[in-house]
């Protein structure tokens, strides 16, 4: 063991990695586990330094040249089939299907209120989430240059509006729930639009904002510019 690693519990915990065989990036990955919550995964990968943005849904993607702290921190080394069928068993297995990405996560966020030791990912998708309790559904609407509709509250309801683009997938250590996302580009009556640039930060915007610029890359994209 290095010198400077440490475990992170005193007890052993139900924390999984495999051996980094899997190449993104020119580098090699390695999955890490929890096979028995969330919770626990989110706060070990914190205390090893493990950054946010390398979550998946239900695992953390660790880099080979840090591969070697995480096991000496207390996770256990299993082959890639044992973990598999562990998170299978767990029950936090999350699927993962084509062209569908996530964009951005929160680790307990205030949306929604009272779910604590809660995560919320932004995932970009064209279809509808795969499970979970509904939490209704949101649309965002854009004009033909790329503006907002800045009142929320007073948007039409999706259905028939807009195509899926996407849905906040609400993660706690039992179940999961979704908001779905809809785009609407074109006009809305008696509503306001204003530049992206000007909504920047307002709490309200911040679980759809990583959407808002998903989007509006593949729109300049799609422009040619």
């Amino acid at each position: 063991r290095s010198a400077d690693i440490t475990p992170c519990y005193a007890a052993p915990v139900a924390l999984l990695i495999d051996l980094p065989r899997w190449p993104a990036h020119e580098r090699l990955w390695a999955h890490l586990v929890s096979d028995t919550s969330l919770i626990e995964l989110h706060d070990f990968a914190a205390r090893v330094g493990i950054p946010e943005r390398s979550f998946e849904g239900d695992h953390y993607d660790v880099p080979a040249e840090f591969h070697a702290k995480v096991v000496s921190a207390g996770a256990r080394l299993v082959e890639g089939r044992e973990l598999v069928k562990a998170l299978q068993r767990s029950g936090l297995r999350v699927p993962k299907r084509r062209s569908e990405r996530i964009l951005a996560t929160w680790a307990d966020p205030a949306w929604p209120p009272g779910a604590a030791g809660h995560r919320v990912d932004c995932l970009a998708a064209q279809v509808a989430p795969p499970s979970g309790a509904g939490l209704g559904s949101r649309l965002i609407a854009l004009d033909d240059e790329g503006r907002l509709a800045l009142d929320g509250d007073r948007l039409p309801q999706p259905a028939g509006r807009g195509a899926i683009c996407g849905y906040l997938r609400v993660r706690t250590p039992a179940s999961w729930s979704h908001l779905v996302l809809h785009l609407h580009r074109g006009p809305v009556a008696d509503l306001q639009f204003v530049p992206l640039d000007q909504v920047r930060g307002i709490e309200a915007q911040l679980h759809w904002w990583p959407m808002l610029l998903h989007v509006q890359s593949a729109q300049l994209r799609s422009a040619g510019r």
